[in-house]
């Protein structure tokens, strides 16, 4: 989803905090490379949802890619990599790590994802249907007013978090055909470690605030994963 050369104001955005943490981002691709090949390639039954944000233009790295939010139902962690200041060699490395992590977990995505140069899961059934649409049908709530967020800041608001984290989480139950009606309340918190922008990673956990945002449930796995 692109974003517009200003990161415009929306009614609904004075009922989000801003986040206060103020340490220096910086990249380390090594450290996502890491989180790919220890964590997210780890075996399971159920898919990689992955879902990108976007720059209006072309960024340093000759590519719109400014995020990269990856859900990991097992483990119920969405991961969000800032891809907005790479260099080319630094994306293209991505790229390539992002096509390892593939050949090793299904990965399902809402459309081609064409930033990611890589073939995935499309459960996109109508190419003219968007994300937030197809999610209003299973009853997720998905704020169009973050689409055109500014995804290049040095420092992402909580609500654009919380943004990233749901648009992965919704294709998990897009993928499943069901409704989103929650079966259980988690107890994880927030913390400050839970979002390193340290290492301009995010691992942020499925917080209890956006489970009820979402109506997060469990289910079983949609077998179609499999025929893509």
């Amino acid at each position: 989803m692109e974003s517009s050369p200003s990161d415009q104001k929306h009614p609904l955005d004075a009922s989000h905090k801003t986040s206060e943490d103020t340490r220096t981002c910086r990249s380390d691709f090594e450290r996502m490379k890491h989180l790919m090949r220890e964590q997210l390639s780890a075996r399971s039954s159920w898919p990689l949802y992955v879902d990108t944000e976007s720059y209006y233009v072309n960024l340093e790295h000759g590519s719109k890619l400014a995020l990269v939010s990856i859900f990991n139902v097992t483990t119920r962690t969405v991961y969000l990599f800032r891809t907005h200041d790479f260099n080319s060699a630094e994306l293209e490395n991505f790229r390539n790590e992002f096509k390892k992590l593939v050949t090793k977990r299904e990965t399902v995505t809402f459309g081609r994802e064409e930033e990611l140069k890589c073939a995935t899961c499309d459960i996109r059934r109508h190419p003219q249907m968007s994300l937030q649409d197809t999610a209003a049908r299973i009853g997720a709530p998905i704020s169009k007013s973050k689409t055109m967020s500014n995804w290049t800041a040095w420092r992402l608001r909580e609500d654009q978090i919380r943004y990233a984290m749901m648009d992965a989480i919704v294709l998990h139950y897009i993928n499943l055909g069901s409704a989103l009606n929650w079966s259980y309340v988690s107890s994880i918190t927030c913390t400050n470690e839970d979002v390193d922008w340290t290492f301009n990673v995010a691992i942020v956990n499925v917080l209890e605030r956006v489970n009820t945002e979402l109506g997060l449930a469990t289910g079983r796995r949609n077998k179609s994963v499999n025929e893509c």
